[in-house]
């Protein structure tokens, strides 16, 4: 049973939220669309309400007699498809006058994953803490000193809401734009015709500003800046995804590197790293037992006799990962000391995102990569050469898009650190799902299973992120850039035995990319 209760100051609002993270951890921001629909006698509700992107109503009945509200009926959930069809069903059957308001949440979890704690901000009646758990009424509520609402106050409060009046279709029969604008923000369909991937990828917005300020609140550090987290108590511990193809030589680094992030010991033994030897042409745990026997972070080898690429790998990873978080990384990256943290963080207050970081080519056998320096942790390198923050483009350059010309772009900048980056826009050959680079890339868990994985039918070099990438965004997933950590990737000779084999594997991964893109879902 819920207890609400009111939040009557800011200074109450900042104490409660402070209290709740000590006790509970981080928070996952949200928010609520809630739709109150007239019946065409005014006798009766449609209430039909969003959280992020999952989708129920309920009908709701009037009292003859004083007109409120007097039978709740619990919510009947929409699979996402089936959402616009539906609010056309109640148009048609003249449910159109509306009341329409969006509620900032946080929303606090535990170990089963059901919500125990939420306070919305700027909802119908102020701020509000509202507890699901008897235990945090004692351990909260008694310290906080907080008043609480009853059940029926809630109701009579609920039932005159103080919203303008509006329609959910206007006279020509499109979709009120709240609706729309609330609907990119979070992937939900409201296209009628099925769409293919590219048509969905370009209607989806990649303006991430709504979880900025929520995300300084909590942490009180820049989701888009250099400074690095200061409290390591904000990490919860994530699985680590690692495709391996004779890489014997680079994976032992890695790990080191993992090894070396600036977390405690027990952090540190409560990851969840899971190398997959795709079809080495040696025994990955035979070549590196006795490199890792004295590392605390001691990996789960999984042995895949016939190489199956990295799309294949990866998935076997995600299936059998057991945090709620999960970190792709490729075999021949090193991670600097902040890194995990920055990323975990994130990834617990933001639902729907994919977190990247920039990369470093070195070379191995420069300092990064010795023992020294490993041991005592990588620093973040601003010294980039990623293609995301800068990139000569030639004439005819092989990519998704065309290039026409040669040019030099710097696609942070010239985005805004992404967020301009959406709606389809293309920067030379580049473009949004381009930036969703496989060799470190974060999300969480039902992220990655809700696209269904990486597709395995690309075959060698090239793409396979890019298309998780495509199918991500299309489902309401932000690409956010994790500028206060970085990466390293080890130059080496191409897995695919050469630069001219690596290139037309690419080719023919294009030609598989289109065909994917641009095929009805339907279909």
């Amino acid at each position: 049973m819920s207890a609400y209760y009111f939040l009557e100051s800011k200074e109450k609002s900042a104490s409660v939220l402070q209290m709740l993270i000590d006790q509970l951890g981080l928070p996952t921001v949200a928010s609520d669309l809630s739709i109150y629909l007239e019946s065409p006698s005014n006798s009766d509700l449609l209430h039909i309400n969003f959280t992020n992107n999952i989708c129920g109503f309920r009908y709701l009945r009037r009292d003859e007699t004083d007109s409120k509200v007097s039978e709740r009926q619990p919510f009947i959930y929409l699979q996402n498809k089936n959402i616009k069809h539906f609010l056309k069903f109640t148009y048609s059957i003249g449910f159109n006058q509306c009341h329409i308001g969006e509620i900032r949440k946080l929303d606090f979890f535990d170990v089963h994953k059901k919500i125990i704690a939420s306070i919305g901000y700027a909802t119908f009646v102020g701020d509000l803490l509202t507890v699901y758990q008897e235990d945090l009424v004692k351990e909260v509520v008694g310290q906080q000193e907080l008043n609480p609402v009853t059940r029926s106050e809630m109701n009579t409060i609920t039932d005159n809401l103080n919203l303008p009046e509006e329609t959910l279709f206007d006279q020509l029969g499109t979709l009120n734009p709240k609706i729309q604008n609330f609907a990119k923000r979070f992937g939900i369909e409201t296209i009628m015709d099925v769409p293919s991937l590219q048509v969905k990828v370009n209607s989806m917005s990649n303006n991430y500003d709504f979880y900025e300020s929520e995300f300084k609140r909590l942490v009180d550090t820049e989701l888009i800046g250099k400074d690095s987290i200061k409290n390591t108590n904000y990490f919860k511990p994530l699985s680590i995804i690692i495709p391996c193809f004779n890489s014997e030589n680079t994976i032992v680094k890695t790990l080191k590197s993992i090894e070396s992030q600036s977390l405690s010991l027990d952090q540190k033994k409560s990851l969840d790293v899971i190398l997959i030897d795709d079809g080495s042409k040696s025994n990955l745990y035979e070549c590196i037992k006795d490199d890792i026997r004295s590392l605390t972070i001691q990996p789960r080898i999984i042995r895949v006799e016939n190489n199956i690429g990295l799309a294949g790998a990866r998935n076997i990873g995600l299936d059998i990962a057991r945090y709620d978080t999960v970190l792709f990384l490729d075999s021949d990256i090193l991670l600097s000391h902040n890194y995990l943290l920055e990323h975990s963080t994130r990834n617990q207050v933001i639902p729907n995102a994919i977190f990247v970081s920039l990369k470093k080519n070195i070379e191995d056998g420069t300092t990064f990569t010795k023992g020294a320096s490993l041991d005592v942790g990588l620093p973040v390198s601003w010294d980039i050469d990623d293609m995301r923050l800068k990139k000569h483009l030639v004439k005819d350059q092989i990519g998704i898009h065309h290039s026409d010309h040669t040019t030099y772009i710097e696609i942070l900048n010239d985005t805004n650190y992404f967020k301009d980056f959406g709606f389809g826009r293309h920067i030379g050959c580049f473009d949004l799902p381009a930036m969703v680079i496989g060799h470190n890339m974060s999300m969480r868990k039902k992220t990655a299973r809700s696209v269904g994985g990486f597709d395995t039918s690309f075959v060698g070099w090239g793409l396979e992120d890019t298309f998780f990438g495509v199918k991500a965004i299309a489902g309401g997933n932000y690409v956010v850039p994790v500028i206060a950590a970085s990466v390293y990737h080890i130059n080496h000779e191409p897995r695919s035995g050469s630069s001219e084999n690596k290139k037309k594997e690419f080719e023919k991964n294009i030609e598989r990319y289109n065909k994917l893109i641009n095929t009805k879902l339907d279909e």
